[in-house]
C-alpha cells in the first residue's frame, strides 16, 4: 500500500493505475511488432524458404502412401514425388551443392527418392539409419 495506490475494499490492494496498464499494453504491442518483423525477415531469406519448402515436399512424399485415395491430391498434391525431384534439381542448379554443409543430406535425399520411385522402400530406411547426418 502506497500513497498513490490506496487499498481497495476489504483491505485488498487496488488495481494498477491506468498509465501502467497502458504502458504494459504498449510494451507488449511493440514487442510483438519487433518479433513479427524479425520472423518475416528470416522467412524471406532464400535459404530458409527453400529449406521449408523442401521439408514440406518430403513430408508429402512420406505421407502419400498412407492417405486415402480421394484425399491424396488435396493433402499431398497431385504428384509429390515429381515435385520433390524438381525441387532437388533446382537446389542443385541454384547453388553448387558440393560446397555446402547440407550437400550430403541432399545427396542422401536424392538417393532415397530414386529408390522410392524404383519401389525399394526397405532400403531407404536402412540407408537413413546408417547415414551420419
Amino acid at each position: 500500500m502506497t500513497p498513490g495506490n490506496p487499498p481497495g475494499p476489504q483491505g485488498e490492494p487496488a488495481a494498477a493505475p491506468r498509465w501502467k496498464q497502458l504502458l504494459a499494453l504498449l510494451s507488449l504491442a511493440l514487442s510483438l511488432l519487433l518479433w513479427l518483423n524479425g520472423l518475416l525477415d528470416s522467412l524471406s531469406r532464400p535459404s530458409v524458404g527453400q529449406s521449408l519448402n523442401r521439408r514440406q515436399l518430403e513430408l508429402a512424399v512420406l505421407a502419400e502412401p498412407h492417405l486415402p485415395a480421394p484425399w491424396r491430391p488435396l493433402l499431398a498434391g497431385p504428384q509429390p514425388r515429381r515435385a520433390l525431384a524438381e525441387a532437388l534439381a533446382n537446389d542443385s542448379n541454384d547453388s553448387n551443392a558440393g560446397d555446402t554443409p547440407a550437400a550430403p543430406a541432399l545427396q542422401l535425399l536424392r538417393q532415397g527418392l530414386e529408390r522410392l520411385q524404383a519401389g525399394e522402400t526397405k532400403s531407404i530406411v536402412i540407408v537413413a539409419k546408417n547415414h551420419p547426418c
